[in-house]
Order: structure tokens, then C-alpha cells, then sequence
């Protein structure tokens, strides 16, 4: 049975790398809550009629560590749990969090933070400055996770409520990455106490704190009496862990289960269509582009015809159909169509199509091979849908003359072998912006990720694409910063440096009497708001 691809997938980018461009706001005293458009349903003012509220997962998690856990199954609780500086909402303007103002340095080398004052930790420690240094140049130090942006060896402290952090390069992404939960703030205290087992029992700021977990069942959160923005509507949260998509629908169906994530594409139908009385279906574009990447360690890339031909043999809108069941849009470039202004409108599957076989024909004539004479890889991992995704790109490549082998691997083999750049012509892999900004989707230009993503970099056809890349991180203006976003992604598309194959979007089931479930950055839960009807 096939299922819905959720943003952590076997072929995810590494997401602590992610980037943005922010201007020099100054935020308000009280963030925005979540926005009324992207709700399921209900305003959240009113009371809730049931005390707990249990999502559905699929697996346990990696653990509840915001720095080290990593997305996934983790992350439903340790975003309720755990908060950051900043937040960012749906439309990606950077918000208040556990700092209320911000003001960038005429420099653009720096950023200085008033932090929120009557801040409680769930132990009951009080909040402040020396809380943001700990966490995120101590123990951060400590965990040895690499810095390359933040010079957070020199935070330096103005008063306890009030502090500097310096940069290490021109960064204009700086307040879209301290959105990312990689950079929460934690406890010292409740760290200290805890020892190796801190990562099973987390403390933060947030609206719900930890309570337990029984691996293989359940973990357990309560609302946060003291919680700064006010105690949650909802008591308890439960996410149950039910593997089988069939009992996790059965669950669902008898109230037992609130929320359904990654439900199967069979369940997503039926409550589409009507056949489930109780449950409505959630959606959102998360952000992801599916595209075809090329191995520029291989010579036959950096012929421009053949990189067309490849484009022009492949009949996207079947593979919406096929291999997602219609669950998906055509992409024909490598940004998402959620960003208004990087998103090229020229390039929109309303306007403008690449689906072209007699072309493609002609391109790989007058790229020099006859039909049957070029002979490429596809290396993928087992997912499903990327298989199938394979299968029907194979049958367009074969229809034009190219031959195409797909050989699939479990994903730790699979990422070793695009990395090492020996096997595979091909591979599908994902553009997105997990933290809410479009300039990661030029990352393939960036030097300091080769040889990942098939050695884009090294290859100097992304040279142009990299200097956009560098003014758009250098920009702390959106508009402008947008703007060079999309002037690299119009030499993706115009020289064909990959080929964008569909963009899609995540469903997931929930009780019809649940209100108010609002989003953070369009894909991640927010529970504060959340009543039963």
C-alpha cells in the first residue's frame, strides 16, 4: 500500500543546514498565532470538551533532544515542548519567541535580542540570557555539533534579559535558521540532573511538558500550568505509536485516535470522498520539489542536449497519476510554488510544459546517440513511490531511445553510492525549505555540500547559480533577497541542471470536532489552540 511522503524520507537533505533571508524587523510583544486560513476549522476561543488529544505515529522516536534528534517522529514533541528566539508564520515573516525585539547591526555582522521576561522552564527555573548562552555555545560545544554562522563562543550578554550574537560570515538567512528547533533553548538545571538520560526527559519553555514514555507504545505530555502565552485548551497529548496504517484508520475511526499522520493513500480517499462519518482530511504543501538529479562525475552530463532530452522525454502529469495517484502537482522548477516571489510564474504547469518526445528525440539525435545507444543508472532507495516514480521515467526514457537500469537500495547504501558518484547517471532527490525560506533550494550550488547531491558544485556549471546564492544569503531584505533566489533558479531551469518532476503536499486524518489545529512554518503542528468541539 502506498503511503503519503512525509518530510522526513529516506533521501532527506540535512536540515540544520537550512536558510532564509530576514529583514530588520522588530517583532511584537506577543507572537501571531496560527493563521485562520490554515486551521482544519474554529477560532480556538472556545473551551475544549475532551481533555486529551492522541496523534497517531508510525514508529518511535530517534529521541526527544532538540539538537540531536532530528525530524520525524520526534519532532510532534519536542516542538510542543521546547522553543526557540524566534518563530516564523505561514508566510514565512519571522516572529516572536523566546525574544520579543531584535535589531540587526548596520554591518549585518550581528544581531541583538531583547528576551522575554516571566519565562518559566518547566522545573520552575526562570528564563533569561544565561540560559541562551548555555544552550547554544555550551551545550551545543558539548554535543559537538558544527557552527558555521553564528560565532556563539561570543555571545555576549548586555543584561539578563538582553543579548548579542555575532555571525561568522554574512548571513541574511540568520533569524529563518534560529526558527529551526535544532536551535531551542534548554535547562542547565534539568540537564545537569538528568544526565545521559536527558534526551528521554526533556525540559523546556513550551506549552506542554513531558510526563512519559514506554518505547513501541505511547509518549505522554501535559499542559503547561505556567506556560508564558497561556495554558493550552487541551490537557493531555498522546502520541500512540501504531505501525499498520489499517489499525492506525480502525483507531481513528473509533475514536480512539484524534490524529492520523502519514495515513495510506487508500484512507486519504475514502474520507475525501465522503465514506468516513467523523473524520476529515488535512493538507499542505510542504515544500517539496521531487526532481531528477543528474551525476555530473559523469561525462556525458555536461551535454546540455542530452540534459534536455532526458526533460522533454518525461511525461510528468503520469507520473502525478501513477505514482501518486493524483495526490501532487507537476513541478517544472525546483522551487516551490508556496514562495510567491521566487517562484518563477512563467515556468507554472498551467503555462508551460517540458512533456515533448518527438523533441526529446530530436534533441538526443543532435546530441549525437542514435536511439539505444545511451545506456544510464537510476540508483534509488525502497520507498514505493520513488520506485514507481523510476519505473515510469524508465518507460519515457525507453520511448525516446535512452535505456535506463534501476537499481534499489536500503537508504544508508543508497546515499553512499550518490555521494561516491561511481554507480549511478541518475537519481531522484528532493529541493525544500523545511525552515519556511526559499534559498536553500540553490544549496546544489554551494561547494561546501559536494560531493553530496552528484557533485552539482564541482562540476562549474552551477557557477552562476552559486553567486546568486551567495548575494541572496548576503541580502537582509526578502524582497531582494527573493529576487536573487530566483534569478539561480532560472539557470536551473534554463541550462536543464536538473529536471523538476512534481511537487507534493502531506495529508493527514483527523477528528472532525477537532478545532483550532493550527501550523507552525505550514507543516509542523501547533497544539496550544487545538479544542474538541
Amino acid at each position: 500500500m502506498k503511503k503519503i511522503l512525509v518530510v522526513l524520507l529516506a533521501l532527506t537533505m540535512v536540515l540544520a543546514t537550512l536558510a532564509g533571508c530576514s529583514g530588520n524587523n522588530t517583532g511584537s510583544a506577543k507572537p501571531t498565532g496560527p493563521a485562520a486560513g490554515n486551521e482544519p476549522g474554529g477560532s480556538g476561543t472556545k473551551a475544549s470538551s475532551k481533555d486529551t488529544l492522541v496523534i497517531r505515529v508510525n514508529s518511535d522516536p530517534t529521541n526527544y533532544d532538540p539538537y540531536t534528534s532530528g525530524y520525524g517522529n520526534s519532532i510532534i514533541v519536542v516542538k510542543s515542548i521546547f522553543e526557540t528566539l524566534v518563530n516564523k508564520d505561514n508566510e514565512g515573516n519571522i516572529k516572536p519567541g523566546l525574544a520579543t525585539e531584535w535589531k540587526w547591526a548596520e554591518d549585518g555582522m550581528s544581531i541583538t535580542f531583547k528576551l522575554r521576561e516571566g519565562v518559566l522552564f518547566h522545573n520552575g527555573e526562570k528564563f533569561s540570557a544565561a540560559d541562551v548562552i548555555w544552550s547554544l555555545n555550551t551545550f551545543r560545544t558539548q554535543l559537538n555539533i558544527k557552527e558555521t554562522i553564528f560565532d556563539f563562543a561570543n555571545i555576549e550578554k548586555i543584561s539578563d534579559y538582553e543579548i548579542k550574537i555575532p555571525l561568522l560570515q554574512p548571513a541574511g538567512d540568520a533569524l529563518a535558521r534560529l526558527c529551526d528547533i535544532t536551535y531551542a533553548i534548554t535547562n542547565q538545571k534539568a540537564i545537569e540532573e538528568a544526565g545521559d538520560l536527558y534526551v528521554w526527559k526533556p525540559v523546556g519553555t513550551g506549552p506542554y511538558q513531558f510526563v512519559s514514555w514506554v518505547q513501541g507504545d505511547e509518549c505522554k505530555l501535559k499542559a503547561f500550568d505556567k506556560y508564558w502565552d497561556g495554558k493550552p485548551k487541551i490537557e493531555n497529548l498522546v502520541m500512540r505509536i501504531i505501525p499498520e496504517d489499517s489499525q492506525a484508520m480502525i483507531e481513528l475511526e473509533l475514536g480512539n485516535v484524534d490524529v492520523v499522520l502519514g495515513p495510506s493513500l487508500t484512507d486519504v480517499e475514502r474520507v475525501k470522498n465522503g465514506s468516513v462519518d467523523g473524520v476529515s482530511l488535512g493538507n499542505y504543501k510542504d515544500g517539496n520539489v521531487w526532481n531528477l538529479l543528474f551525476n555530473y562525475e559523469k561525462e556525458w552530463t555536461f551535454n546540455k542536449k542530452l540534459r534536455q532530452a532526458i526533460s522533454y522525454a518525461i511525461n510528468k502529469e503520469d507520473i502525478v497519476k501513477g505514482a501518486y495517484n493524483g495526490y501532487a502537482t507537476v513541478a517544472n522548477q525546483p522551487m516551490s510554488s508556496l514562495f510567491k516571489g521566487a517562484y518563477i510564474e512563467e515556468y507554472d504547469p498551467s503555462v508551460y510544459s517540458t512533456y515533448d518526445p518527438e523533441k526529446a528525440k530530436q534533441l538526443l539525435s543532435e546530441a549525437g546517440y542514435k536511439p539505444g545507444e545511451l545506456n544510464l543508472v537510476m540508483v534509488t532507495d525502497l520507498d514505493d513511490t520513488i520506485i514507481d516514480m523510476a519505473q515510469l521515467i524508465k518507460k519515457n526514457l525507453s520511448d525516446v531511445g535512452i535505456n535506463l537500469e534501476i537499481r534499489s537500495y536500503d537508504s544508508a547504501t543508497a546515499v553512499g553510492i550518490f555521494i561516491g558518484g561511481d554507480e549511478d547517471d541518475v537519481h531522484m532527490n528532493i529541493t525544500l525549505s523545511g525552515n519556511g525560506y526559499p534559498i536553500v533550494y540553490l544549496k546544489f550550488s554551494d561547494p561546501a555540500y559536494s560531493p553530496n547531491w552528484d557533485h552539482a558544485a564541482d562540476s562549474g556549471l552551477f557557477d552562476k547559480v552559486y553567486e546568486y546564492y551567495k548575494k541572496a544569503l548576503a541580502s537582509t531584505d526578502r524582497d531582494e533577497c527573493y529576487n536573487y533566489v530566483k534569478e539561480g533558479v532560472r539557470i536551473e531551469v534554463e541550462e536543464t541542471l536538473m529536471v523538476p518532476i512534481v511537487e507534493t503536499e502531506t495529508f493527514y486524518l483527523y477528528a472532525s470536532n477537532l478545532k483550532s489545529l493550527g501550523y507552525i512554518n505550514g507543516r509542523d503542528f501547533n497544539f496550544k489552540d487545538a479544542y474538541f468541539e
